[in-house]
């Protein structure tokens, strides 16, 4: 059981090879922060499905469920994805619900808007973007849009169709929200 005067602290990893790196951990790491000290004290390691590159993470705007980036890149299998999981309201532990594709590679941010209705995850390698909604238990459904974008950064032979990496900060996420929900309502 935690502690109520500690944070919980999620953290996101790599945990297989991929062109940009050699990953070795083992999933998502869940560690207690005692915000007077600054002392971490490691809780967990969720592993198994959701679980392969959990590189990027988000909460739900009433911190119910965690919603993890699976960063796959090209190559054979599936291709990039986001994991939803349920967290404990006593224990902060994440039991996993669904995975769904991202319709792109290497997905490298998500945010859930504030309402909790929707989660955008921003692909890096395709340099797309994908809108999925959430269901009333914090599982994602199936995208209901995709937007590809197109260009390239100042290194063309490498970024070439990549997400530009200001588009995964919080203003423009902003921006992508409101946009993307004034489009589908």
């Amino acid at each position: 059981m935690q502690n109520s005067d500690r944070i919980t602290i999620y953290i996101g990893t790599y945990t297989r090879r991929e062109s940009f790196v050699n990953g070795k951990a083992e999933g998502i790491y869940i560690y207690q922060l005692d915000p007077t000290s600054g002392e971490l004290t490691y809780a967990a390691t969720v592993s198994g499905p959701g679980t392969i590159n959990p590189s990027f993470l988000t909460l739900a705007p009433d911190g119910s469920c965690l919603y993890a980036v699976n960063e796959i890149t090209g190559g054979k299998g599936p291709h990039g994805t986001v994991s939803a999981f349920a967290i404990d309201a006593a224990t902060r532990q994440l039991s996993y619900l669904n995975q769904q594709s991202t319709h792109g590679l290497a997905p490298c941010y998500a945010s859930v808007e504030p309402e909790g209705r929707y989660c955008l995850v921003a692909n890096y390698e395709t340099g797309s973007v994908c809108v999925l909604p959430v269901q009333g238990d914090g599982r994602l459904g199936e995208a209901t849009d995709t937007v590809q974008f197109s260009g390239s950064g100042p290194n063309t032979e490498r970024q070439e169709g990549h997400m530009p990496i200001w588009s995964c900060q919080a203003p423009i996420a902003a921006l992508f929200w409101q946009l993307t929900l004034a489009r589908i309502g």
